[in-house]
């Protein structure tokens, strides 16, 4: 199954000293991306992307198979399922600038 996103603008978030952050603010919530900047020895689930669908309750650590990149859209699929139900996050850009695309694409393979 396949979640499709269609943000009203993405947002942000950088911290020098633990993680950074872009939030896809939707019209009824968000969901967020986040990524540690060191490396943990000891848990490997900090390793990870942290996925988040509008409250924390709906965040999972998650290793991610792929991540395509277009004009129009941003497709992460995810090695096993998020929440339970979905493999691929469909993030549609109809509302999003090509330059906040380059932005999220550089930070996220900054950090990864």
């Amino acid at each position: 199954m396949n979640l499709d996103l269609s943000p009203q603008k993405v947002e942000f978030y950088y911290d020098d000293r633990d993680s950074n952050a872009v939030c896809f603010v939707l019209e009824n919530g968000y969901f967020s991306i986040s990524v540690c900047l060191y490396m943990e020895r000891d848990q490997d689930v900090m390793n990870l992307q942290h996925f988040e669908l509008n409250d924390q309750g709906c965040g999972e650590y998650k290793e991610v198979e792929s991540v395509c990149f277009s004009p129009y859209s941003i497709v992460i699929s995810f090695i096993d399922t998020y929440l339970k139900k979905y493999t691929n996050v469909y993030i549609n850009l109809d509302h999003v600038n090509l330059e906040m695309l380059i932005s999220f694409a550089i930070t996220y393979f900054l950090v990864m």
